[in-house]
């Protein structure tokens, strides 16, 4: 008997790692019951009624010809300023998605946001999705794409001092304003690909390092530049920072980064440029050029070593 109490307890736990759900968290998985793409509608959930704190929230496979015939668009801001409406996690599974749209998502798990294969966060209009961890760090996996659509998408980590973003999916910005935003005092380690024309920004000043990146980061996106923004970038382990966008694709490192630590292998192609480094540069992986350039200002010297 002790045996088999034993191998439950560690089920439970382990349940609790992959997922991100604990023992006082609520299951509500979406039905559209309702018939609206409502989030805000009671009957749109199972059981019924609207998300809200202590909630871990499952989004099924959704979309014409499914038996969920309509995917969550949220129109509310689900967060806990919002009538306790923040919720513990937030799973979206394949053929799934969920669109922001101009509103807010606090997630306030460790271990709160899973995004399967096949699966979409469409962080649209001015809304922000908030990964808040549940203590000294958060952990995330993303095996499928979160789109930061325009330039007020906003994916924001904060509390937690460190976020880690796992999986073998992607995060695609399609306007350089739109943001993965990390306050002073946060550190975001990830292994996924960082795609298109986007930034990565301090939200105010600090010294601590702002970004680590073992995956790919790819600016292709063509007439947009990829930001970096009061911070450090740090590219390295089995990671590579790659340019392909044609010939106006850029990647701008502005005056307050204190160092650009590129560890693993840069990689330019076509036509793509790398301008504006007014940072220091450290290169330790391969500099690899495909018909690419480094444009050097006048102020600053390109050193073979």
């Amino acid at each position: 008997m002790k045996s088999r109490f034993l191998l439950t307890t560690l089920a439970a736990i382990g349940l609790f790692i992959v997922d991100g759900r604990s023992a006082q968290a609520a299951e509500k998985t979406w039905n559209a019951g309702g018939g609206t793409p409502s989030w805000n509608t009671a009957g749109n959930w199972n059981p019924s009624g609207v998300p809200g704190t202590n909630d871990y929230v499952t989004i099924p496979a959704c979309g014409s010809g499914r038996t969920v015939g309509t995917c969550p668009t949220i129109d509310t801001d689900v967060t806990a300023a919002n009538s306790s409406k923040d919720i513990v996690g937030l799973r979206i599974q394949k053929d799934a998605s969920l669109t922001t749209g101009a509103y807010n998502v606090e997630v306030t798990s460790t271990r709160g946001l899973f995004i399967e294969g096949g699966a979409v966060l469409d962080v649209s209009a001015s809304g922000t999705v908030k990964c808040q961890g549940g203590g000294s760090s958060g952990e995330y996996v993303v095996d499928g794409v979160i789109n930061l659509g325009t330039s007020t998408s906003k994916l924001r980590f904060e509390s937690a001092s460190e976020h880690r973003l796992a999986g073998a999916g992607a995060i695609r910005g399609s306007d350089n304003n739109a943001k993965i935003e990390i306050p002073v005092g946060v550190t975001l380690r990830s292994s996924l690909l960082i795609d298109g024309a986007l930034r990565i920004d301090r939200s105010g000043e600090g010294t601590d390092p702002l970004f680590y990146n073992e995956g790919l980061v790819h600016a292709n996106r063509g007439s947009t530049p990829f930001v970096i923004a009061l911070g450090d970038l740090e590219v390295r382990g089995h990671g590579e920072f790659r340019m392909s966008g044609g010939s106006t694709a850029e990647i701008n490192v502005e005056s307050t980064c204190t160092a650009t630590k590129l560890d693993a292998d840069f990689a330019l192609y076509g036509d793509s440029n790398v301008l504006d480094i007014d940072a220091d540069v450290l290169t330790a992986g391969r500099l690899y050029f495909g018909d690419g350039e480094i444009q050097v200002a006048t102020n600053m010297a390109f050193i073979a070593k």
